[in-house]
């Protein structure tokens, strides 16, 4: 999942609104709701990733703005599965000491289920090294930043995380891409070890153009899965696959691009035992764009097969993220264009075979824009879905859906809902653009998180926020 990104303009200081438990919550009930924002100014802060603990609590990162210096930090918070906000005796920010006045990025987030610990991985600005790929841990109890490891191959040159990963044993990987010295780009893997010291680093570059750099990153078992693009001569835009070992011996890649060599795009990974996932779109060209693409390898690197989809109005259309449920079935969800209903929101499951199973629709009144950002599937094989609607004042909405094993509705849900919510301490009030970036379930709950407009003394700002959702 590629985020939305919101601008950030100025803040200084933590303050924190929450919401309380609904009673006797039925499924697709707002539970309850959690934000965080900075005050003393037009503060915009947003949500880019959400995980859940062994105990089924939320910790979400994104990014703020927390001084009048007007740069970027990663906003760490988490609450209880009640909705009470944890960690309250420490900020909940981090800015790289060593350049105060850098921007710093969160790109994801993991958690060891072992420890509770997390980690988030982002991109720092080093005093010497250009950016840096960055992880944080953030200790279980307390949610202090235990230590900060940057990784930087070069001085002067650009390194940035996209994803993080981790495996059984606590592990945890990062994937971006690498500036060279002629200013081109590799992908770049980097394996850390549970106390921050890094294992391995592994590049990766085409020989022709060398414009490469992962996007997305799965681990199974002993196999790292990292997804990407590579602009190769006479090609342009390929999907590349990687596999490592968790001891960092690269095992295959490959190249996937359509027979008449036009552009792809990489939005989400995920893996099972027997093969990898990638989704995003293809057959773009600098006039026509692209459809919804998935594409699947074996383990073994063998290709297995490639299914497009798209609307009906020659439009933009994509998966934005994928899931693979216990039977080895493929989710995605995404957006098509269509001629009267303008951009909705499409989910569908394919079978291992590639046949699609089912696909379903979500779309507001009238030609709008309505967008899916990620998805999870429980179990029993039931998908959650998060991203955003046009309202009907014409701002936009966070919205998430849940859909049954044959594709049909369980629930859909906005966010804020005035008037579903009016009063008491769970209250919404829909001040402007609200969009959700990424969906976790865990218990009781499905999680959707992203940026929400408040209107705050002197203006609206737009805030980090969490939604419990009943399953």
């Amino acid at each position: 999942m590629r985020p939305f990104t919101l601008t950030a303009v100025l803040a200084v200081a933590l303050v924190l609104l929450i919401g309380a438990p609904v009673a006797a919550a039925r499924s697709g009930d707002h539970a309850w709701s959690g934000s965080v924002f900075s005050t003393g100014g037009a503060g915009d802060e947003s949500a880019v990733a959400v995980a859940t603990d062994a105990a089924g609590r939320p910790i979400v990162v994104g990014s703020a703005v927390t001084s009048l210096a007007g740069d970027l930090d990663i906003r760490i918070s988490s609450w209880t599965t009640l909705g009470v906000w944890r960690w309250t005796s420490v900020e909940n920010f981090w800015d790289n000491p060593d350049n105060p006045a850098s921007d710093d990025r969160a790109a994801g987030v993991v958690v060891d289920d072992a420890t509770g610990s997390a980690y988030v991985a982002g991109t720092t600005e080093g005093t010497t090294t250009g950016n840096d790929i960055v992880l944080l841990k953030i200790a279980d109890t307390t949610g202090e930043v235990v230590w900060a490891k940057p990784a930087s191959t070069a001085v002067d040159r650009d390194d940035e995380a996209e994803a993080v990963a981790r495996d059984s044993a606590g592990n945890v990987y990062v994937t971006g891409g690498c500036e060279r010295a002629d200013g081109t780009m590799d992908v770049i893997t980097v394996k850390f070890r549970p106390d921050g010291s890094v294992a391995w680093t592994m590049r990766h570059n085409n020989s022709s153009t060398r414009f490469d750099r992962g996007l997305a990153i799965a681990v199974y078992g002993s196999s790292v899965y990292v997804a990407g693009l590579s602009n190769r001569s006479g090609h342009g835009d390929d999907l590349v696959l990687l596999k490592y070992t968790t001891g960092g011996d690269r095992r295959w890649v490959r190249y996937f691009d359509d027979p008449l060599h036009r552009h792809e795009s990489v939005e989400g990974i995920a893996a099972n035992a027997g093969a990898v996932y990638v989704c995003g779109s293809g057959k773009a060209t600098a006039t026509k764009p692209g459809d919804a693409l998935l594409v699947k390898y074996l383990n073994d690197g063998r290709f297995a097969w490639a299914k497009w989809a798209a609307g009906n109005a020659g439009g933009s259309d994509a998966w934005s993220d994928v899931a693979v449920d216990a039977r080895g079935r493929a989710h995605v969800t995404g957006y098509h264009k269509r001629t009267a209903t303008g951009y909705d929101i499409v989910t569908a499951m394919y079978a291992i075979d590639g046949t699609r199973s089912w696909q379903a629709g979500y779309s507001t009144s009238g030609r709008t824009t309505d967008i899916g950002t990620a998805i999870a599937v429980d179990a029993d094989g039931r998908a959650y879905v998060s991203g955003w609607r046009t309202g009907t004042d014409g701002d936009t909405d966070a919205v998430a859906l849940k859909y049954g094993t044959t594709g049909a509705t369980l629930w859909t849900t906005a966010y804020p809902d005035p008037a579903r919510y009016p009063i008491g301490p769970w209250r919404e009030v829909d001040a402007g653009d609200d969009l959700a970036q990424d969906v976790a379930i865990a218990g009781a709950y499905a999680f959707i998180v992203g940026g929400q407009s408040v209107d705050h003394v002197p203006g609206v700002d737009t805030d980090v926020f969490v939604l419990a959702i009943a399953r």
